[in-house]
């Protein structure tokens, strides 16, 4: 089935029982299955700063776990390893940033 612009009205998406999602073509009172798309597991590193909250807020249709600091240094790559082999998620987004100017300019190996 090859949909066109003008169908896109007539696809919606819905929840199947395992938790993903369907791409369904509703026409005319009949519906068939256009295809289904599987929840990805997102893992957010630096979750509780500006750009991570708002990834945060964003996130209703896939299965997002966020890290702060607390729960994942990102300088520790033992701890990055570890955690991201837990997780074991499909995409990582990484918007931690180290965000003291004054420390970045004083310690640049640091920064």
């Amino acid at each position: 089935m090859i949909l066109h612009p003008q169908d896109a009205e007539l696809l919606v998406a819905r929840r199947d029982s395992g938790g993903g999602r369907s791409l369904v073509l509703s026409e005319g009172g009949t519906q068939a299955i256009y295809a289904t798309l599987s929840l990805m597991k997102i893992l957010v590193f630096g979750a509780t700063g500006m750009l991570g909250k708002a990834l945060m807020r964003r996130s209703t249709e896939d299965q997002v776990q966020g890290l702060g600091s607390d729960q994942a240094d990102i300088r520790n790559p033992e701890q990055v390893e570890e955690v991201v082999r837990k997780a074991a998620p499909d995409r990582i987004v990484l918007s931690a940033a180290y965000t003291d100017f004054d420390g970045c300019e004083l310690n640049p190996t640091f920064a």
